[in-house]
């Protein structure tokens, strides 16, 4: 039997992750992404993106941080607001 200060920590996790928009905001996270020919590490810091690859450094974007923008959505974007 679960000891119920789990089953009270389950049952508000849940309610967080529902209430996400009002109680989760991304400051900052580093990511390891698997490229095509080697891997490459995307940050998130305070609404802007890093990452260390050439395409990056030159354009100021690349595939990489697109991806996590993709994958994460209006996620962030909503920590932005």
């Amino acid at each position: 039997m679960l000891p119920s200060t789990y089953v009270a920590d389950v049952e508000k996790s849940i309610r967080y992750a529902h209430e996400r928009e009002q109680r989760i905001v991304f400051n900052s996270f580093n990511v390891r992404v698997e490229g095509d020919h080697r891997d490459h590490v995307v940050g998130y810091d305070q609404g802007h993106w890093t990452c260390d690859c050439e395409g990056f450094g030159q354009n100021g974007h690349c595939s990489h941080t697109m991806t996590m923008e993709r994958i994460l959505g209006d996620t962030v974007m909503m920590a932005e607001l």
